[in-house]
């Protein structure tokens, strides 16, 4: 993108308001929630995985000796980093206009408006489909992996989760979004609960498409012919609100805190949201993952060489899922 000229600024000052209004959201929540670990101090982050088998538990006769032997298994893992960056930059001419609605100069709020959309890089690269890469030396960097790959039931294409501890096909939802009824929902939360054993808090990171479809679970109930109304609720009758919103699933398998984001599974060239992303979701136990970060989100003032300030802004920061096993996914395209 090219340095911002003063001819093609917006926001000059002509008898513009003092408010400048941005309608994209900024919230990240799992980059915000993720746990961070310790700076990685190799370029390969390597770990362990394990999970404890199944284990017969019937007796032992007296006087037996020991003739065979267990253990428990564990597989490594690898994660690879990548650097994010962006690079504002506005001429002199720029720099010194006076803007509605700030106080500071134009390249101190690109600065500030930068970092924003740092986090934000990240966080659709964290919530995407796109596998990890190994830099070549020529035109492939270093990519990090997102989460839809990282909890994929089949092999990736570099440093593959073993065989054991991919993700089972039953935690995971890919049909229309029509056919994940309120029984199918709870047959994915069942299979991940059959790999966790225990009943945790999940957070659900959901499209908004895919968030209205769970919503509806308290309004619809299934019949053979169709579906019938089955609303009832509680109103306050000075309100008159009619309140239709499920934020929170309380199951048999554990306890679900949903959240919109607006990020999950977009176009890696672009940026923008693709079919998937308003109908799919993540599910998540949030122990099991961690982002590692070579090098925290900077701003570097680059040398002005006459044309105006410039800058760079970058961060280098990789993706860990320490066991994909447990987790629940919905990935799909399709209404119905």
């Amino acid at each position: 993108m090219p340095a911002l000229r003063e001819i093609d600024q917006v926001g000059k000052r002509e008898e513009l308001a003092d408010a400048i209004s941005n309608i994209q959201a900024q919230a990240c929540p799992y980059s915000s929630m993720v746990h961070k670990a310790s700076k990685p101090n190799q370029t390969l982050l390597q770990f362990q995985m394990e999970a404890y088998p199944d284990m017969g538990h019937g007796g032992v006769l007296d006087g037996a000796d020991v003739s065979t032997f267990d253990h428990i298994p564990r597989q490594m893992a690898q994660a690879l980093p990548q650097k994010f960056w962006y690079n504002p930059s506005v001429t002199d001419f720029a720099n010194e206009s006076n803007v509605a609605g700030e106080s500071k100069t134009e390249m101190a709020r690109q600065k500030i408006k930068g970092l924003v959309l740092l986090k934000r890089m990240g966080e659709a690269r964290f919530l995407s489909n796109s596998e990890q890469a190994i830099e070549d030396g020529a035109a492939q960097p270093y990519e990090t992996r997102g989460l839809f790959q990282w909890l994929s039931d089949v092999a990736q294409s570099v440093y593959p989760v073993h065989a054991d501890f991919l993700t089972p096909s039953d935690s995971r939802h890919t049909d229309a979004l029509a056919d994940l009824t309120e029984d199918a929902f709870g047959d994915i939360m069942q299979s991940a609960y059959s790999q966790r054993k225990d009943a945790v808090t999940l957070k659900g990171l959901v499209g908004v498409a895919l968030k209205r479809h769970i919503s509806k679970f308290s309004t619809y109930v299934d019949t053979v012919a169709s579906k019938t109304a089955a609303r009832t609720f509680n109103q306050d009758a000075k309100s008159r609100a009619l309140i239709n919103v499920i934020d929170k699933l309380v199951m048999d398998t554990g306890t679900v805190d949903l959240m919109i984001s607006s990020f999950l599974a977009t176009d890696e060239t672009t940026g923008a949201q693709t079919a998937y992303s308003t109908r799919s979701g993540l599910f998540l136990d949030m122990d099991m993952l961690e982002i590692c970060y070579t090098r925290l989100p900077r701003v570097r003032d680059l040398e002005d060489r006459g044309g105006g300030p410039r800058a760079n802004e970058d961060m280098i920061v990789a993706q860990k899922c320490k066991n994909p096993l447990g987790h629940a996914v919905v990935y799909t395209n399709s209404d119905s």
